[in-house]
C-alpha cells in the first residue's frame, strides 16, 4: 500500500522527475559536488517566482549542467538552479554553497503534496542572523535523515559578480573537516604574510628605504584582498560612516584598483625601470592610471560590477603578462636581480592559471589546486622577500666597502696634512732664524715670502675650477679675488651621471690661515665625492669629518652645495649659514637662503634641502659675503640688500653681464678703497 501511495504522489509532481538525473548521497564521510547534477536556467524577465515554477515547470527550459562547479558570467538576472537528491544514509545533509560572492540566495523544497515551502533566505547582502550555521560560505540543512526517499530543490541566486559557486553535499561528519582544512590553508597564507610584514617593516624602519616601504603596502593589500577572493572577506567588518559590508562588496574594483599601485612602485624601485626602459615605465604607468581613475572611478560612481568585471579580469591578466615580461626584459638587459622578481611573477602566474582549470572543471578540484592562488602569492611574496634580502646584502657589501675606501683615504689625508704641517713648522722655524740672524737683509726676505705667496696662490688657483666656461648645457662664469694673495674662499663644480654639482665654502678669516683650511676642506671634499651623496648629507659628513679630525684648530666654514638634475631641470640645495643665493627666472628672484647652521661648530647638525625647478632661460648667481660684506670710506656697507636689487634690475641681461656689472658697481662704490673680504662669484646660465 505504502508503494502504491508513493507511486500515484510522483506521478503528481509537476517537475521532469524521470528525465532528471538523480544524486543518491549513501555515505556520511563523503563530501559530493552536485555540478553535473544541477540543471539552470537564467530568469531574463526577472520576474519568475517559484510559484510559477510549482504550477507549469514544462514551460521553463532549465538546461543540464556539465561540470562540477557552477559557472556563469556576471548577469543583472537572477538564476534558478534545480536538482534532485536521494538520501539513503540515517544521518542530515547540508548543502554547502562554497562562495561569498552569491548576494541573495532564496532555497526551496518540494513538499509531499506538490508545492514548496522556502527553507533559506540567505546570501552576502542579508543579515548573518539568517544563516544556520556560523561558517564564512552557505551551509544549509536540505535533508532529514530518512526522508522522502527522493526531495527536488530550487534554488534562486542573484549576484553582481561573476558566477562561480562550488556546490557540495555532505553531513557534519564531512563538512566540518572539510571546513577545518580551508581555514587552516587560509590561516597558514595570513600567518606567512604577517611574519613577512613585520619583517620588512623592521628592515624599512633600519634602513629607511623606501623599496621596503612599497612592499609592505602590497603584502598589506594582498593580506586583504587575497582571502576576500577565496570567500574569507575579512575586510567587510570594517565599518566607518557610510562605508559597510555592502560598500565593500560593491566597490570591489575601486579598493582593490589601488594594490596594483603597490605592484608597479615595487616594480619600478626594485629593478629601476625607469633606467632601462623608460617606455615600459610609462607604460606601466599608463595601466595603473586606468586602474584607479578608469575602472576604480567607475565602480565607485555607481557602474556595477557586471559590466565592469570582464573587462576588468581581461586587463588584470594583459597587466600581470606585462608585469612579468618587464621583469624578464630588464633581467636580459643584465640587472641579474631582476631573476628573483620574475619567478616571483612566474608562480603567481602560474597559480592563477591553476586556480581558473579548476573553477572550470578541467583539472580536479582538491584543496591544492582549489588553493592555488594564494600558493602563488605566498611563492611570489616569498620570492620577493628574497630579492629585498639580496639587495640588503649588496648594500651592506657596498656600504663597508665604500667605508674601507674612504676611511683609507682619510687617512691618507691626514698623514699628508701633518708632514705638510710639520714641513711648514720647519720652513716657518728656519724662516725665523733666518730673520733674527739677518735682520739687515729684510727687504731680500720679504721679497722671498711675496715669492711663496704668490706660489701659495698659484696653487691655490690651480684647486679652483676658474677656466671653466661651460659644461654640458650650461654657460658658466666665475670670479675669484681674494684679499691678500691667498685666501679663505674655494669653489667647485663637477658632473656627476645626470646631474652638476656647484659646492661654495667660505672659510672664518682670510689670508694663509683660511688659505690652508680651504686646502683642507678640499681634500675632505675629493674623498666624499665617490660617495655620490644628496647635498645635505655632504654637509653633514663634512661637519662630522672636521668636528672629528680638526676639532683643535677651530676651523668653522659656511658652504652651499646646489645639484642641477639635467633631465628633470630642478636645482637641490642645502647651505651651512651661507648667504641667500640668487635662483634668477625671467621675471623674479628666489633666494636660496641657508638651511642649517655653519660647519664646524656642533657634531649631528641637521641641514634640511630644497627642491625647486631651473629651466631654460634661468640663471643662479652664487656667491661668498665679502661680495657684499664691504665698506667704503664713510663707513656704509654695500649690502645684501643693494646686491638684491642690481641683480634684480638686470635679471634679464647675460650671466656674464650681470657679474661684470655686480664688481663694477662695487668698484664704484668703494672709490679705490682696497677690498676687506675675499670675494667669489659662480655665474650659471642654463
Amino acid at each position: 500500500m505504502l508503494k502504491f501511495f508513493l507511486l500515484i504522489q510522483f506521478l503528481l509532481i509537476p517537475i521532469f522527475a524521470s528525465e532528471n538525473e538523480v544524486l543518491v548521497f549513501d555515505s556520511i564521510h563523503e563530501l559530493k559536488p552536485i555540478g553535473k547534477y544541477l540543471y539552470f536556467l537564467e530568469d531574463t524577465s526577472k520576474n519568475i517566482t517559484i510559484e510559477d515554477i510549482s504550477k507549469n515547470s514544462t514551460k521553463y527550459n532549465f538546461n543540464k549542467h556539465e561540470k562540477d562547479f557552477f559557472n556563469h558570467v556576471a548577469t543583472e538576472n537572477p538564476i534558478w538552479l534545480r536538482f534532485d537528491l536521494e538520501n539513503k544514509t540515517d544521518s542530515e545533509l547540508i548543502l554547502e554553497l562554497g562562495s561569498t560572492f552569491i548576494w541573495y540566495i532564496d532555497c526551496y523544497k518540494l513538499k509531499s503534496n506538490g508545492n514548496f515551502t522556502k527553507i533559506a533566505n540567505l546570501g552576502t547582502m542579508r543579515p548573518e542572523s539568517e544563516r544556520f550555521y556560523n561558517t564564512n560560505v552557505f551551509w544549509i540543512p536540505i535533508m532529514k535523515e530518512k526522508d522522502f526517499p527522493k526531495q527536488t530543490y530550487y534554488i534562486k541566486i542573484s549576484s553582481d559578480y561573476p558566477i562561480e559557486i562550488p556546490l557540495r553535499i555532505g553531513t557534519l561528519k564531512s563538512m566540518i573537516p572539510h571546513k577545518r582544512i580551508q581555514d587552516y590553508i587560509i590561516a597558514g597564507f595570513i600567518g606567512i604574510l604577517l611574519i613577512t610584514f613585520f619583517y620588512n617593516l623592521f628592515l624599512f624602519i633600519y634602513i629607511r628605504d623606501i623599496l621596503y616601504l612599497y612592499y609592505i603596502g602590497y603584502i598589506f593589500w594582498a593580506a586583504l584582498m587575497v582571502p576576500f577572493m577565496n570567500h574569507y572577506p575579512f575586510i567587510e567588518n570594517l565599518e566607518f560612516g557610510s562605508i559597510d559590508k555592502k560598500w565593500w562588496h560593491e566597490k570591489f574594483i575601486f579598493w582593490h584598483s589601488f594594490g596594483y599601485a603597490f605592484i608597479a612602485l615595487f616594480l619600478f624601485k626594485y629593478v629601476d625601470l625607469y633606467k632601462y626602459s623608460k617606455k615600459l615605465f610609462y607604460y606601466i604607468c599608463s595601466m595603473i592610471f586606468i586602474y584607479i581613475f578608469g575602472f576604480g572611478l567607475l565602480n565607485l560612481f555607481g557602474v556595477s560590477i557586471i559590466y565592469l568585471s570582464t573587462p576588468f579580469q581581461i586587463f588584470s591578466m594583459l597587466f600581470y603578462s606585462s608585469c612579468f615580461l618587464t621583469s624578464f626584459y630588464v633581467y636580459l638587459r643584465g640587472y641579474t636581480r631582476a631573476i628573483y622578481y620574475f619567478f616571483g611573477w612566474t608562480f603567481l602566474m602560474l597559480g592563477m592559471i591553476c586556480f581558473v582549470l579548476t573553477i572550470n572543471g578541467f583539472i580536479p578540484d582538491n584543496y591544492f589546486n582549489r588553493s592555488s592562488m594564494m600558493i602563488g602569492v605566498a611563492i611570489e611574496i616569498w620570492m620577493f622577500s628574497l630579492a629585498l634580502g639580496d639587495r640588503f646584502n649588496t648594500m651592506r657589501i657596498e656600504k663597508e666597502e665604500v667605508t674601507k675606501k674612504l676611511l683609507l683615504k682619510s687617512q691618507e689625508n691626514e698623514k699628508i696634512i701633518l708632514e705638510q704641517n710639520e714641513l711648514l713648522e720647519l720652513q716657518v722655524k728656519n724662516r725665523t732664524s733666518e730673520l733674527q740672524s739677518q735682520f739687515e737683509k729684510t727687504e731680500e726676505l720679504l721679497i722671498s715670502i711675496k715669492k711663496d705667496l704668490n706660489f701659495a696662490k698659484k696653487i691655490q688657483a690651480r684647486v679652483l675650477p676658474i677656466n671653466l666656461r661651460r659644461l654640458d648645457k650650461f654657460k658658466i662664469v666665475s670670479r675669484y679675488e681674494p684679499m691678500d694673495e691667498v685666501g679663505g674662499d674655494l669653489f667647485d663644480i663637477y658632473k656627476m651621471d645626470n646631474i652638476i654639482r656647484i659646492i661654495l665654502a667660505d672659510a672664518e678669516g682670510h689670508g694663509v690661515q683660511a688659505a690652508l683650511v680651504t686646502m683642507l676642506i678640499k681634500s675632505e671634499l675629493e674623498t666624499l665625492k665617490e660617495t655620490a651623496i644628496s647635498p645635505s648629507n655632504l654637509l653633514h659628513e663634512l661637519n662630522d669629518l672636521f668636528i672629528t679630525k680638526y676639532v683643535n684648530l677651530n676651523a668653522f666654514f659656511t658652504c652651499f652645495v646646489a645639484d642641477i638634475d639635467i633631465i628633470r631641470e630642478t636645482i637641490l640645495f642645502s647651505s651651512a649659514g651661507h648667504p641667500a643665493q640668487y635662483l634668477i627666472h625671467k621675471d623674479s628672484i628666489d633666494e636660496l637662503k641657508s638651511t642649517g647652521r655653519i660647519l664646524g661648530v656642533s657634531k649631528n647638525a641637521n641641514f634640511s634641502e630644497i627642491e625647486m625647478k631651473f629651466e631654460f632661460g634661468d640663471k643662479l648667481f652664487f656667491f661668498t659675503d665679502g661680495l657684499f660684506e664691504e665698506f667704503n670710506q664713510e663707513g656704509e656697507e654695500f649690502g645684501s640688500e643693494q646686491l638684491l636689487e642690481l641683480a634684480n634690475n638686470n635679471k634679464e641681461q647675460k650671466i656674464e653681464f650681470l657679474v661684470d656689472k655686480t664688481l663694477s658697481t662695487l668698484d664704484s662704490f668703494l672709490r679705490n678703497r682696497p677690498k676687506q673680504d675675499d670675494i667669489t662669484i659662480v655665474g650659471i646660465e642654463y
